[in-house]
């Protein structure tokens, strides 16, 4: 039994010899193991062993829950792994999780075979590795209750995320009935034709989110303009600055809202490899918004990298 448990974690864990990020990652990993499954592993160079005769004193075996959990977790470590090599992240800066955290999430992971669900948890083991406290416990309690297809719902809604100052939110335009004003103006057709054409709604996607504790659809975004202030939001790919023309006190509207875990587990995401900002359904968003707003000058530029940005016509 003890060859099919170092078996799975030397194959499972992610050594390369040259990569400091990694050897950090092994390390937080090895500390893990080691506490759960002393005095029967211990680790040289990089690999498991087994102390022999400690492991004869004890008289126990691994049972398969525990090569199971251990599996679990050495898989979203593998996840994990990834993100760090594609982020390349300062290794000078970065410090290894607070060991309770860490205790924690391999509470959490090691029960989970999705996986949809390791990808997720690997993201955060990630982000928590290049910046100890990006996921705080509540957020891992969140993560942790979520089911595969609410965790995959939650990373495709990250691409329709808008960010404005300290705030991120998802406009509600798509997600809502067709309305139509006293004048027989229609509103948001075209944002509802989007939404629904990528196969989200708000039963089933929105509403999910909000009883999970991600995003919350109790609050409105109020923006003020006093002065000369300007007010800005944007996604990767985007950028819109919103100023008064005169006679306009404020714009706002009612998107769902991030919850402070729904930021912590959106900036994971956003982060790792093969993020893809969605652009069509805000540019929608953003003429719609216009049309309710006329006084108020909507300026928005697309996004190509290297400090270059492009107007688009609203």
């Amino acid at each position: 039994m003890e060859d099919d448990i170092l078996q799975i974690i030397n194959q499972a864990l992610p050594v390369a010899a040259n990569s400091t990020v990694l050897i950090k990652l092994i390390g937080s990993i090895g500390d893990i193991i080691k506490t759960l499954y002393e005095p029967r592993l211990r680790f040289r160079n990089g690999k498991a062993d087994v102390d022999v005769e400690r492991y004869k004193e004890g008289s126990k075996t691994f049972t398969l829950y525990e090569i199971t959990r251990l599996r679990n977790f050495l898989k979203a470590a593998g996840f994990a792994s990834e993100e760090l090599e594609h982020a390349q992240p300062d290794e000078d800066s970065m410090e290894s999780p607070e060991f309770d955290w860490l205790m924690r999430f391999f509470d959490a992971v090691s029960l989970v075979s999705s996986e949809e669900l390791q990808e997720l948890w690997g993201k955060v083991l990630a982000g928590e590795v290049k910046k100890p406290g990006a996921c705080s416990l509540r957020t891992l309690d969140i993560v942790r209750n979520l089911s595969r297809d609410e965790a995959v719902c939650f990373h495709e809604l990250c691409r329709y995320v808008m960010v404005s100052g300290n705030m991120a939110f998802i406009f509600d335009n798509g997600f809502c009935s067709v309305e139509q004003d006293n004048g027989g103006q229609i509103w948001n057709l075209e944002s509802h034709r989007i939404i629904h054409g990528q196969g989200l709604n708000y039963v089933d996607h929105i509403a999910p989110m909000v009883e999970a504790g991600l995003l919350t659809a109790d609050h409105y975004f109020l923006a003020e303009f006093v002065g000369n202030n300007t007010v800005s939001m944007g996604n990767e790919k985007l950028l819109c600055i919103i100023s008064s023309s005169g006679g306009l006190d404020a714009i706002q509207f009612e998107p769902y809202m991030l919850t402070k875990s729904g930021m912590e587990l959106f900036q994971l995401i956003r982060s790792g490899q093969g993020f893809n900002a969605e652009v069509d359904y805000q540019v929608c968003c953003m003429k719609e918004l216009k049309q309710k707003y006329g006084g108020a000058n909507f300026s928005l530029y697309e996004i190509h990298g290297n400090g270059r940005y492009e107007e688009v016509e609203l």
